[in-house]
């Protein structure tokens, strides 16, 4: 390496103090590593076995470490492993003396940032390190920036939740009380335009709730709540639940479910929101007197639960949209058929928080069938 690139190399290393623990058996190396680093602005912790090393890297949480992970078949691989578990930020460069594509494949695997083959020069160690300092720095401001998203989406779900949503409520439930003459007796074009009013203001509110049902979703926290379910009796409680929506439209509903079924590891609440929308979905968008299909089936990993309808149907090239946020398909059918574009967005998320995935097939002018693919749970 010319001395111009071993001056850059050297400047950008000492550029942010850091710590970096040298973790080698080889007091040679400890003490190279220790002259490298030790006047370029860098605070260097050595130790002399894993134990330490472990005991140094709890205790100090140093930024980088450079650990000897030995020849393939010892305990080295472990110990990227170990350091992770500790504090995944730290980055970790894996030294050894068995340089394989298949060792350094495994190491990078296991969580090291690079892998160094002995003998290294100063330089490619220099070098590398300034990469792992970058590689931190920009994981830490990624980590921060998430961070911050994080508390302006909270901040922003508290306004529109108790700011927003509270005071429309409250109104809504004024308009009520108007529109039961229990202040006294209203008719004609104010009653109209009251009723009007009523029917936004409602459909506002929904827009809200699916928001915020949307954006606090946390796929973590619902899995928290996951146990094995049956599927079938989660779908049939849900459309017992629906049934006045769906005898208002004078729809036939037909269930066909295996008797013997396996169990799904899922939330109960979670599916049967699932189920929920879809079927809605399903008679929203029907025809009156038409039908819905629900069937459930088994594979050997999955179940599947299809929602075919005898409805409208999609227009093909509404068909890639579907499940994005806001998205409505716009027609003539559709025009007057209330909803606030998140449902099936919020299904999908939902389907996803489980391992599971949903697709869709529909024929424009003759109806669409949604399938919810889910993982058998297996104990």
């Amino acid at each position: 390496m010319a001395d111009r690139e071993k001056k850059t190399v050297l400047n950008e290393v000492s550029r942010e103090e850091s710590t970096i623990l040298i973790m080698d058996e080889d007091k040679v190396v400890r003490d190279s590593c220790l002259d490298i680093f030790s006047t370029k602005g860098l605070r260097v912790e050595l130790a002399e076995n894993s134990e330490a090393g472990i005991d140094k890297v709890r205790s100090l949480k140093p930024d980088l470490v450079i650990v000897d992970i030995g020849a393939p078949g010892g305990e080295g691989l472990q110990l990227l492993e170990k350091i992770t578990g500790i504090d995944p930020k730290i980055v970790k460069v894996a030294l050894t003396d068995s340089a394989t594509v298949e060792y350094a494949v495994e190491s990078m695997r296991r969580g090291a940032y690079d892998f160094l083959a002995k003998p290294v020069s100063p330089e490619k160690i220099l070098l590398t390190v300034q990469r792992g300092q970058e590689a931190g720095r920009l994981a830490a401001e990624k980590e921060a920036i998430e961070r911050e998203k994080r508390i302006q989406s909270e901040f922003f779900i508290s306004i529109i939740s108790h700011q927003l949503q509270t005071p429309l409520i409250a109104i809504n439930k004024y308009l009520e009380v108007v529109l039961g003459n229990i202040t006294g007796e209203i008719s004609g074009e104010t009653r109209e335009l009251l009723e009007r009013s009523y029917i936004r203001l409602s459909e506002l509110i929904d827009s809200i709730k699916d928001w915020l049902v949307f954006a606090q979703f946390d796929p973590k926290k619902a899995r928290s709540d996951f146990k094995p379910i049956d599927i079938v009796k989660v779908l049939n409680e849900r459309v017992e639940f629906l049934m006045p929506f769906i005898k208002e439209r004078n729809i036939e509903i037909k269930l066909d479910c295996p008797n013997d079924h396996p169990p799904v590891y899922g939330s109960v609440r979670v599916i049967g929101e699932v189920f929920a929308n879809l079927i809605s979905n399903a008679v929203k968008y029907n025809r009156d007197s038409g039908k819905i299909t629900i069937t459930v089936g088994y594979g050997e990993e999955n179940c599947f639960i299809s929602f075919e309808d005898s409805g409208i149907g999609i227009p093909e090239k509404d068909m890639p949209s579907i499940f994005d946020r806001f998205y409505r398909v716009k027609s003539e059918e559709t025009k007057d058929i209330e909803g606030t574009g998140l449902g099936l967005s919020i299904t999908k998320k939902f389907v996803e928080a489980h391992g599971g995935t949903i697709e869709v097939k529909s024929k424009y002018g003759e109806g669409s069938t949604f399938t919810v693919y889910l993982p058998i749970f297996k104990g």
